[in-house]
């Protein structure tokens, strides 16, 4: 019953906003990028600024991609998980919406 509930809600919202499932995923992804990258600087013990000393990019854009407005490329992230120890790994998975 739940998911007949959510599909239908979806189904409404997609008959006056014809571009929302699309929407809604680039803003869950957006988010979802934002989060690992606080995550990589929680880890580090660093604060903004050294962190952003440390990878090699300004305050304010570091800033800019943790609250998620700005979109990190995909050079940008592969540069932070390099700094950091870690590979990046493209996944692409069908959609749960």
């Amino acid at each position: 019953a739940v998911c007949s509930l959510r599909e239908e809600s979806f189904a409404i919202i997609a008959s006056r906003y014809p571009n929302f499932k699309e929407d809604l995923a680039k803003e869950l992804a957006r988010h979802r990028a934002s989060l690992r990258i606080i995550k990589l600087r929680l880890e580090s013990n660093l604060s903004r600024e050294e962190y952003a000393k440390k990878v090699g990019i300004e305050r304010t854009n570091l800033s800019r991609l943790e609250s998620g407005k700005k979109n990190p490329n995909l050079s940008t992230l592969i540069e932070l998980a390099y700094k950091n120890g870690y590979e990046v790994d493209i996944q692409l998975k069908p959609q749960k919406f």
